[in-house]
């Protein structure tokens, strides 16, 4: 073989090579930013504290949803049944 074949056949293989590692780390770059895409999303999706503050005001999704749980009672304070969301009893105040 000739100096010019052997260049030839380095360059070859330098630049098959080359092209191997680039499309691994693009296919890396790819599994790696895709798990940081899905946690921006979700984020995103997460409502904001201003959103949650509307949905507990009165007429709300969250406040009537803690209506219906409580038998549509305002919540009144004390220890309530975790179950029923019904006030406790204590023996004291009985």
């Amino acid at each position: 073989m000739t100096s010019d074949e052997i260049n030839g056949v380095y360059r070859l293989g330098f630049t098959q090579g080359e092209e191997t590692g680039y499309r691994r780390a693009e296919i890396d770059m790819e599994r790696e930013w895709s798990a940081v895409a899905e946690k921006v999303r979700s984020t995103s999706r997460t409502p904001t504290a201003a959103e949650l503050a509307e949905r507990r005001k009165p007429g709300g999704p969250i406040y009537e949803a803690a209506l219906r749980r409580r038998g549509g009672r305002e919540y009144e304070g004390g220890p309530v049944n975790f179950w029923t969301g019904q006030p406790l009893i204590s023996e004291e105040s009985a």
